[in-house]
């Protein structure tokens, strides 16, 4: 494998010149570049991410925890981070955690070993064990989609009340007297309790009941109907 030393060999140039040429640190001449843009070419050279990330102290990686991609909702959020991060010259590290607490660790220290220049976490779960390893890191974290009870990082989230009560008021408004809210169990994360909270809101207002349809498990649900259903 051709090293940085063999491309300035064949360019007539110090490493350091074929270095600033590569990373764009220092003006070069017209000439001078392409020598070395031509013996990077002639010998397939391809810079070292690892060297330069501990030069530049910066990867251009961003790494992005998800519960399940396969998920559709998922899906469409990391592709729009995706797309955010190659626009902004940055490529973005994959990790399906399963909501499993061993399974994050595991991943963050990964992420952390690869020097990535920050982390994007979405959560459905409120599990302790995974709310401290996230506080227990130091790289630079942004939550999206709904913030993680204990942990104190900076969050992108959906008004879910507002959007709770928005969806309410289109049934109604369609006409419909009875509305079923099919969130999940009794326990479940803060966002789909303050889209029930606004979905309820709206119904009351407008003097109609729902129905709450309770999520037991992936394949199964049970219905839990208001007093005046």
């Amino acid at each position: 494998m051709n090293s940085i030393k063999d491309v300035a060999r064949l360019a007539g140039v110090s490493v350091t010149t074929v270095s600033h040429v590569l990373n764009k640190t220092r003006s070069v001449s017209a000439d001078t570049g392409a020598r070395v843009m031509d013996a990077v070419r002639t010998l397939g050279y391809v810079p070292s991410a690892v060297a330069r990330s501990l030069k530049m102290n910066a990867t251009h990686t961003i790494g992005m925890l998800v519960p399940n991609n396969s998920n559709p909702y998922f899906a469409e959020l990391v592709r729009a981070v995706e797309d955010a991060c190659f626009a902004a010259g940055y490529a973005l590290l994959l990790c399906n955690t399963d909501d499993n607490a061993e399974r994050q660790r595991v991943y963050l220290d990964v992420l952390a070993q690869k020097r990535v220049d920050g982390v994007i976490v979405a959560s459905t779960t409120d599990d302790e064990r995974m709310s401290r390893h996230l506080a227990e890191s130091n790289m630079p974290m942004v939550l999206i989609d709904r913030d993680i009870a204990g942990l104190d990082r900076p969050c992108v989230q959906t008004d879910h009340v507002k959007g709770g009560s928005i969806a309410a008021q289109h049934l109604l408004r369609l006409g419909h007297r009875r509305i079923a809210c099919i969130g999940g169990p009794s326990n479940c994360i803060r966002a789909s309790r303050a889209c029930r909270a606004g979905a309820r809101r709206c119904a009351m207002r407008a003097g109609r009941a729902i129905c709450w349809c309770t999520v037991i498990s992936r394949s199964t649900a049970a219905i839990s109907p208001c007093s005046r259903c």
